[in-house]
């Protein structure tokens, strides 16, 4: 009986520091999982930009891991500005399950960059976003991404 409530006791300890079974990572008090950080993950959805209201544009996500909620990203997606494909590359941080996110973006120029702030909720992320540019800082629109896939062991 002692045996097993040590081995008990050390699963517990495991799951609270965040091991984790099967690819997820256990779940917090919140009931918030997350996939687990050797995962690449994969988000899609939709921006708008504030400058071509009610015109939607695709917006895909691919996500390294970099962390604990910590990801390397490439965004791709057609940019408003001439209707081309364009990549974008940065991070993010957060709960893409349920809670806060945050990112963060940049062209292939190094010119052009973004940031984005937003609330995950059942692996749904609504955002809204800003150019922070130098001299072209400012909100530009919303937007929302959807989990749609992690990849465990890749």
């Amino acid at each position: 009986m002692r045996k097993l409530k040590r081995i008990l006791h050390g699963l517990l300890a495991l799951t609270a520091s965040g091991f984790c079974v099967g690819g997820i990572q256990a779940a917090d008090s919140t009931g918030s999982a997350t996939p687990a950080s050797t995962e690449k993950i994969t988000l899609k959805g939709s921006f708008i930009w504030s400058k071509k209201a009610g015109k939607s544009y695709d917006l895909k996500a691919e996500l390294t891991p970099n962390g604990s909620l910590q990801w390397k990203v490439v965004y791709n997606f057609l940019n408003p500005l001439g209707e081309k494909p364009t990549t974008y590359t940065g991070t993010i941080t957060g709960d893409l399950q349920n809670g806060a996110v945050k990112g963060t973006g940049v062209d292939a120029s190094g010119k052009r960059t973004f940031e984005f702030q937003g609330a995950a909720s059942n692996g749904v992320l609504t955002f809204s976003h800003s150019e922070t540019t130098p001299n072209r800082k400012g909100p530009t629109g919303t937007g929302n991404l959807k989990l749609s896939s992690a990849q465990p062991g890749t």
